[in-house]
């Protein structure tokens, strides 16, 4: 008796082991189908979605916008030397002027950086990029004023104007010397980690 009664336990522990393991998989098939509708509920971003939120984080700084305004500047002068249309030469000038005024807006950028060295690496490149840049945005303020409204600086200084914005030159050429010596060690350290990974 006491052999067929635990032969009974054990059929009844191993229907009830089946059981457990078959809910299991239920659950589990359940939860992927869950799982797979919430997928296709999530709305695909198209390709022209990608684009815009490329462009609208591209263009969130001032610097970059500076970029693309430098871009269609130097592209409409260029098609005025091959076409010889004088509107492409206007066109040119305003945005130079453009340019200016998105200026106003890259110092409290650059301040920042030299207080975190955020623009390059290691920290002391990138103050000392940011550096050339705090230098180089009020010179091209005062030039601006000068050049749009010259009562608001009161100087007895010849081409005024001009000096300041030849020193903001000498500056922006300081920060691409620097910037290409950036990405110089940039480009190193990618090298580096590129061969490090097929040794390994």
């Amino acid at each position: 008796k006491g052999s067929k009664s635990l032969k009974k336990e054990g059929v009844g522990g191993v229907e009830s082991t089946s059981s457990c393991t078959q809910r299991r998989k239920q659950l589990q098939e359940q939860e992927n189908e869950e799982i797979a509708k919430d997928v296709a509920a999530v709305p695909r971003t198209s390709s022209i979605d990608r684009w815009l939120q490329g462009y609208v984080q591209f263009t969130s700084k001032a610097i970059l916008q500076d970029k693309v305004l430098k871009l269609v500047q130097y592209s409409l002068w260029m098609l005025s030397r091959f076409y010889g249309k004088e509107s492409f030469v206007k066109l040119s000038g305003e945005i130079s002027w453009a340019r200016y005024i998105t200026r106003l807006f890259g110092l409290p950028n650059a301040i920042e950086a030299v207080r975190s060295g955020s623009w390059g690496s290691p920290k002391a490149l990138g103050k000392a990029m940011a550096w050339t840049m705090v230098a180089y945005y009020p010179l091209e303020h005062l030039a601006y004023l000068k050049w749009k409204a010259p009562k608001l600086i009161a100087t007895k200084r010849k081409r005024f104007a001009a000096k300041a914005s030849a020193w903001s030159c000498r500056f922006w050429f300081a920060y691409i010397v620097l910037d290409l010596v950036r990405s110089r060690l940039a480009l190193k350290n990618k090298t580096a980690a590129l061969r490090s990974e097929e040794h390994t």
